[in-house]
């Protein structure tokens, strides 16, 4: 015959395993929420660098407009702070103007700067095939949570060198009619 307290360490013990799980389920869930939701603002952010492309933007006014689309998914603001700390949002789409306008890479960190803009963790490619403009933002994210690394023992299979230890590629496509060449000419 089993004692009361030796069940009682049992049910702790089933208890602590449930818990483990749901908090690994929830940390899984929250991420994934997060990297759709960037994937959503990606796929808006390609769409505007195509639109940009179609006017005839330059490939760093197209690189801006990029930036400026993901600032929502884009991490920690950056921004040199004014005087009475740190920027407001308000203060943020202020800047928009002048970051637009700015004409070279040196003259950007000090007007708007975001932690995934930097060190090429926001890319645009924009390629042209006949008609058809395609435009692609791919953002390196870190991850909090990364299931792959934790059933493989911290072993990374690939030897390259990667941008954060623990990433995720999210890419945002864009396609559209490529009109520019037709009134730049």
């Amino acid at each position: 015959m089993l004692s009361r307290g030796r069940k009682t360490g049992q049910a702790m013990i089933e208890t602590i395993f449930v818990m483990i799980f749901l908090i690994i389920a929830f940390f899984m869930i929250a991420q994934f929420a997060d990297n759709f939701r960037a994937r959503l603002v990606l796929d808006y952010a390609a769409g505007r660098c195509a639109r940009s492309r179609t006017v005839g933007m330059n490939d760093f006014m197209i690189l801006k407009t990029a930036r400026l689309a993901t600032m929502s998914v884009a991490g920690e603001n950056l921004t040199p702070e004014d005087s009475h700390g740190k920027l407001s949002a308000y203060e943020l789409v202020g800047r928009m103007g002048t970051y637009l306008s700015s004409r070279h890479e040196g003259e950007v960190n000090g007007i708007l700067d975001f932690e995934l803009w930097r060190n090429g963790k926001t890319q645009v490619d924009c390629t042209e095939g006949g008609q058809m403009l395609s435009t692609t933002v791919t953002q390196y994210r870190p991850q909090f949570f990364d299931l792959k690394r934790y059933l493989s023992n911290g072993e990374s299979s690939d030897d390259k060198e990667k941008i954060d230890e623990v990433n995720a590629t999210i890419r945002g496509h864009h396609t559209i009619e490529a009109h520019y060449p037709d009134y730049l000419n």
